[in-house]
């Protein structure tokens, strides 16, 4: 009886695991983090619509190294092979597929995914007709499906410089650490990468709220020798409120003045993140 009721409270401490989920379809989108549920149990197999050139990340691996997730390219060069390795595995995971970076939360469930399968990259809307003249003015601007795509290319060059020579022709970068406080806020510069050949210059950077209550930041500028000022998106602070001592984190893409003309700008200039 004591032997039984021993082996009852082994498998109670036991994580028992549900049911993997049947096979699913999901679209790739490089603008959004994609949730893939994950079990030591269970082998879950992500099926893209063109052969994987990369997979790496934080806690992911080959075999060559220790890690929480075990990720495998399979034969079929369009599969990966997913299991993690240590309980409540949790990682980031980059896909390289078809030139485009792709990021995965890799995370432990008790319902991991079976089978994924990509249907392709989420189609973007066609552009609308516009005139000779704007055209004119906007000739040299990136679309903003590829500015997205340069910020997420700046966000991983180390890995991504190797793997896209082209992409990176030129590309440089710098690190910072400039404060500027405001009234109500202060920002920190952190680092500015730049792509000469596409125009375009990735802004990374914090604000923080100063003040005793809940405030609302205002629009983000890029200032440059203390004379001129490039005006940021004002998408890039994702939250409409910070509580007071809150910081948020923010990535901005640079690509014009007001006028929409091209920004040439040497990194070796003295540069500020002001409101």
């Amino acid at each position: 009886m004591k032997a039984l009721l021993k082996s009852a409270l082994v498998a109670l401490a036991l994580p028992l695991m549900g049911e993997p989920l049947p096979p699913i379809e999901a679209k790739l989108d490089a603008q959004v983090i994609l949730q893939i549920p994950i079990h030591p149990k269970v082998q879950t197999l992500l099926y893209f619509p063109e052969p994987v050139a990369m997979a790496t990340g934080e806690g992911v691996t080959g075999g060559e190294k220790e890690g929480q997730v075990y990720v495998q390219p399979a034969q079929d060069e369009r599969v990966l092979i997913v299991k993690p390795l240590k309980a409540e595995a949790e990682v980031l995971m980059h896909v390289l597929v078809g030139g485009e970076a792709y990021v995965f939360r890799l995370k432990e469930s008790e319902r991991p995914a079976s089978v994924v399968k990509f249907a392709g990259k989420v189609k973007f809307s066609p552009a609308r007709e516009v005139s000779r003249e704007h055209l004119e003015k906007s000739e040299a601007i990136p679309s903003e499906e590829r500015q997205l795509q340069l910020a997420r290319f700046a966000q991983n060059a180390e890995v991504l410089k190797e793997q896209l020579p082209d992409d990176f022709k030129d590309y440089d970068s710098r690190n910072f650490n400039e404060i500027h406080y405001g009234e109500n806020f202060s920002t920190q510069l952190l680092h500015i990468a730049r792509f000469p050949n596409e125009r375009t210059m990735v802004i990374f950077g914090t604000v923080t709220n100063t003040s005793s209550r809940a405030r609302r930041p205002t629009a983000l500028f890029l200032e440059v020798g203390g004379v001129r000022r490039y005006p940021l998106p004002s998408h890039s602070l994702v939250k409409d409120t910070l509580k007071p001592g809150e910081q948020h984190r923010s990535i901005m893409v640079l690509t014009g003045d007001e006028d929409q003309r091209p920004v040439q700008l040497s990194l070796e200039n003295d540069f500020k993140l002001v409101f």
